[in-house]
């Protein structure tokens, strides 16, 4: 029989807190829910596909540990994408009819009137459904439009490419969405502390943004490769 206790809930990520310290915990933790207790497995959810490999990969057992102490016959977690689940239990809604919208700006008009971006599903399926915050690190014009059309609803896109030319976005677009768009000044001293921090303790491994290395040689056909779309996110060269 599937349930939920909240209370037992709560309880759990104090103890999980306490642990790891409130940094680790609110850069990886606030954001999971209790789905289900059902059979001695808790099932518990987070947004994106990352948040889930890097918990199930660094933390499984620590917060099955957690659980254990709360409940002794818990014996296994299982770690669900939230928004997967949400889209396909969701009834799919009146058919979507595209109109255009100012200058290059596309709308889904839905059956119920609300306007919904037009944008390329591929990024939305690998990270499991639309970030809650899209951080642009590009710094070209354009990039900004394309992150409010990508983040999520009621979502927050976080500007760090420092774009020197105008950037044209379409408010509309925003607005429809609830999007909270933030500029950062730059980083203060605590910032860098709190980063050096978790290497130290091991909360934050980052050889994880490095998706491949190449050789020296290889660079000028890495560069042409990087062209295009792409699955990297940091090269490192080898030397």
């Amino acid at each position: 029989m599937s349930n939920v206790d909240p209370e037992g809930w709560s309880r759990v990520k104090g103890r999980l807190r306490a642990e790891v310290g409130d940094d680790v915990y609110s850069s990886w933790f606030a954001r999971m829910d209790l789905e289900a207790i059902e059979d001695g497995t808790v099932r518990l959810s987070v947004p994106t596909r990352f948040l889930k490999s890097w918990i199930q990969s660094h933390y499984a057992e620590r917060v099955l540990a957690c659980w254990q102490a709360e409940q002794a016959q818990v014996g296994r977690i299982e770690l669900i994408v939230r928004s997967a689940v949400l889209r396909s239990a969701i009834v799919k809604p009146k058919a979507e009819t595209e109109m255009a919208v100012g200058d290059g700006g596309r709308f889904n008009v839905t059956g119920n009137g609300r306007a919904l971006p037009v944008g390329d599903a591929t990024g939305h399926e690998a990270l499991g459904g639309s970030p809650d915050i899209v951080v642009e690190c590009i710094g070209a014009s354009g990039f900004l439009a394309k992150a409010v059309q990508h983040v999520a609803s009621m979502g927050q896109v976080l500007s760090m490419g420092f774009c020197t030319t105008p950037d044209a976005l379409i408010p509309a677009i925003a607005a429809s969405k609830g999007v909270t768009m933030r500029f950062p000044v730059g980083y203060a001293l605590s910032d860098f502390e709190r980063v050096a921090r978790d290497l130290d303790r091991g909360h934050a491994d980052p050889k994880m943004m490095i998706s491949s290395v190449v050789s020296l040689e290889d660079v000028p056909a890495t560069f042409d490769r990087l062209r295009g779309p792409n699955a990297e996110t940091k090269v490192q060269i080898g030397l």
